[in-house]
């Protein structure tokens, strides 16, 4: 008489790699919707500081993920921050921590279905002329499309978090040099123009003094630096 040994309910051993895990944190921190909605924001409180205020949260956001990281090392566990929550602080806390990541998790998943048709279904608007009331038709697909990917296992559905993910960074990896090709001349002069030459300030009507000088008419340069 065979003996059957019944299915472990938890995860495979090997059933992912280092790729997926890797590619599942990347697209569950979102870089692209970072980019998108986050710097947009602050342009209108850092204005022309944005690039410092973005390598300072840059560096904050480092201090985070080299914290969770020691504590992953020190405290390996699926929990996550319930566990971290509980075991540094108090059991209770890492509960409340737990259901409220939880709910954290629905309510971005949410969002971000909402974000994306109305991104889609603006976009169709404007190229196409489609109406923008189908919004709703894109939550259920992007919906359906995520269930789809879930129910059908974890090996499909990090495969295709890493396909995504691969794709996310090459559009914006092509958005940024596009950017940079249209600043001006492109990269290289701008570059060039900006370092490797000193700058000249040419005053016109040197010769005039300030005061006397008739006031200036509309579109007339005061001051051209080059």
């Amino acid at each position: 008489m065979a003996s059957s040994t019944p299915e472990s309910p938890g995860l495979a051993r090997g059933a992912i790699g280092l790729r997926e895990v890797l590619f599942q944190s990347v697209t569950h921190m979102a870089p692209a919707a970072a980019v998108a909605f986050s710097i947009p924001a602050g342009a209108s409180y850092a204005a022309g500081a944005l690039p410092l205020a973005t390598v300072l949260a840059l560096i904050a956001c480092i201090f985070v993920a080299l914290s969770i990281g020691e504590l992953a090392r020190h405290l390996p566990s699926a929990g996550s921050f319930y566990t971290y929550a509980s075991q540094g602080i108090h059991p209770w806390m890492g509960f409340l921590v737990a259901w409220a990541y939880a709910f954290a998790e629905a309510f971005i998943a949410a969002f971000l279905f909402l974000v994306f048709a109305i991104t889609v279904s603006g976009t169709l608007n404007t190229e196409y002329g489609w109406s923008t009331g189908t919004w709703w038709i894109w939550v259920v697909l992007s919906s359906l499309l995520v269930f789809v990917l879930g129910y059908l296992g974890i090996q499909i559905s990090t495969e295709a978090g890493t396909i995504m993910g691969v794709f996310e960074i090459i559009v914006f990896g092509m958005l940024m040099v596009l950017l940079f090709q249209h600043a001006r001349q492109g990269v290289v002069p701008l570059v060039a123009r900006r370092l490797l030459r000193r700058r000249r300030v040419v005053v016109p009507d040197e010769a005039i003094a300030l005061a006397v000088r008739p006031r200036p008419r509309r579109g007339e340069a005061l001051l051209d630096v080059r």
